[in-house]
């Protein structure tokens, strides 16, 4: 996750330039994982934004036997926008793509309302809305590494022991770890010891459990409260 000021930014557009680069069927992550490895079913990359916070987003789609080959590559793939600036190519076709889309997006009254809503209530008003194309046509390749490299300090994990490997690999680093994935009873521990939030708790008795094993030294248990980020 990382913070953002205003969803209307610089930044934001940069994020958005992200997403267009890495997702799409002639993205990145396309080309790497499903071209040329045949990792994939799907691959795709978002940028999810909101007036206090927001996140990038990846998702992939592998059969079970290459699950781990899929995920380590997939890293390696988002590693490289941190690494390596785009090149003009990508950043002409993914502004082309972004313009076009919000043109097409702003045909539907219902998607010129939705925005106007968000304008008002999470960004600075409609000014937020004035001319897209030159804020997305004004990102360069070093805007876009530069947004992705910054500020992402929180991860979301679906399954415990990968979650604790990853936790202890990066344990020199100030991360906070979210448990996103179906929790059962015997776990509860183990989650309760090495991560920082909750999100899946289904059960009173999963609440109880967390609640009853998190250490001191760790402050709230992880299943505390969610407040929802505009």
């Amino acid at each position: 996750q990382f913070l953002n000021g205003a969803v209307v930014t610089l930044v934001s557009f940069a994020l958005g330039m992200w997403a267009a680069i890495a997702s799409g069927l002639g993205g990145r992550l396309f080309e790497a994982l499903r071209d040329r490895r045949s990792l994939a079913y799907t691959v795709m990359a978002s940028s999810w934004q909101k007036a206090r916070a927001g996140a990038l987003l990846s998702y992939i789609a592998t059969s079970p036997e290459r699950e781990d080959e899929a995920r380590r590559e997939m890293l390696k793939e988002l590693l490289r926008f941190a690494d390596e600036a785009v090149t003009p190519e990508e950043l002409s076709q993914a502004t082309n793509y972004l313009v076009g889309q919000t043109a097409v997006q702003r045909q539907s009254g219902a998607a010129v309302a939705a925005e106007i809503l968000e304008a008002w209530l999470a960004g600075g008003g409609l000014a937020d809305l004035a001319d897209s194309e030159a804020r997305y046509r004004a990102v360069t390749a070093e805007a876009v590494r530069a947004a992705h490299a910054a500020g992402q300090r929180e991860f979301g994990e679906n399954y415990v022991q990968e979650g604790m490997e990853k936790i202890a690999a990066l344990s020199a680093l100030p991360l906070v770890w979210h448990f996103i994935g179906p929790l059962q009873s015997n776990k509860t521990r183990l989650v309760a010891e090495h991560f920082d939030w909750v999100h899946s708790v289904a059960r009173e008795k999963i609440a109880q459990r967390l609640a009853q094993a998190r250490p001191e030294r760790l402050g709230p248990d992880p299943a505390q409260p969610l407040t929802p980020v505009l």
